[in-house]
């Protein structure tokens, strides 16, 4: 019996970013969960994310790839943020232009909506993180209190604070839109007390 040539032990011996996802995998997990809100597409997101570093692995050499990895991670964590809020957004904006299309509307009334409507995302956006997480999850993901505080790690009832908390200062700061004063500054300092 012949032993196995040099290549065919390499190809069977796993390369540094194997290595490194292998042992890094939960962590590496935990990050993309924590970024991106949900742990509901976290093994597939590790997958795509695993055969993406090795096929860059392929392509050249990777210096540190624990760091690398975690990196590449996080971006990929944030892509997918990013994409599930403006699909979400794109919902809401198809669903605002169905309700307009089945009124009759004046132009007025249907201008004032997407002011208000506008005005409502930047006060969103405008939110501490963990709080606009939380508030995105319950009303865009409609995922329950238990849900949340299961995927962030926290208690129920910091998740009701958080979306209390969201409420009150999207409200304050449309109202101080509505009422011509300066809603990013005063928004601060509500968010500062």
């Amino acid at each position: 019996m012949n032993a196995p040539s040099a290549s065919e032990r390499a190809a069977r011996r796993p390369s540094a970013i194997e290595t490194a996802f292998l042992r890094y995998e939960q962590a590496i997990k935990r990050v993309i969960a924590r970024i991106t809100g949900t742990r509901t597409d976290v093994d597939d997101l590790a997958q795509e994310l695993f055969l993406r570093t090795v096929a860059a692995e392929a392509a050249r050499p990777i210096e540190n790839p624990k760091a690398y990895l975690f990196e590449a991670a996080r971006n990929m964590a944030r892509t997918e943020r990013s994409t599930r809020t403006r699909r979400v957004l794109e919902v809401i904006d198809e669903s605002i232009e169905a309700d307009i299309a089945g009124q009759d509307l004046s132009a007025e009334a249907v201008v004032m909506g997407r002011e208000r409507y506008a005005m409502f995302c930047e006060s969103v956006a405008l939110l501490p993180a963990q709080c606009r997480r939380v508030f995105l999850m319950r009303k865009a993901y409609d995922m329950s209190h238990k849900e949340i505080a299961a995927s962030l790690g926290i208690s129920e009832s910091t998740v009701e604070k958080h979306i209390g908390t969201a409420l009150a200062r999207c409200s304050a700061y449309i109202q101080l839109h509505e009422a011509g004063k300066e809603p990013v500054r005063r928004l601060q300092l509500l968010v500062d007390r």
